[in-house]
């Protein structure tokens, strides 16, 4: 089992985390208990049924590459997707 080490500072913690999977240490975490303020919950599920789900289909190819693009950005394939769709909408309104 590794072990999560000791930082010195949030930027040396920052680094470590940038180059380590949190799974390969998971076993030296504990569980921790939150609470969420009422109204906070209230905007997240407000904004969650405000949401509609869409289905797209891709060429193998474009998805294989849009997963490496956000692998190599850290972020998840569909919040990539999310992202160049709000910004293809930004960039056609300013056209209008």
């Amino acid at each position: 089992m590794a072990r999560i080490p000791h930082f010195k500072n949030e930027e040396e913690e920052a680094d470590f985390w940038s180059n380590h999977s949190l799974m390969d240490y998971i076993d030296d975490t504990e569980p921790v208990e939150i609470e969420i303020d009422p109204r906070l919950r209230q905007r997240i599920r407000a904004r969650i049924r405000a949401q509609k789900r869409i289905t797209l289909r891709l060429d193998r190819r474009q998805i294989i590459a849009a997963k490496n693009i956000a692998a190599a950005n850290g972020i998840p394939c569909k919040t990539l997707f999310q992202k160049w769709i709000v910004e293809g909408i930004k960039k056609e309104r300013g056209r209008l």
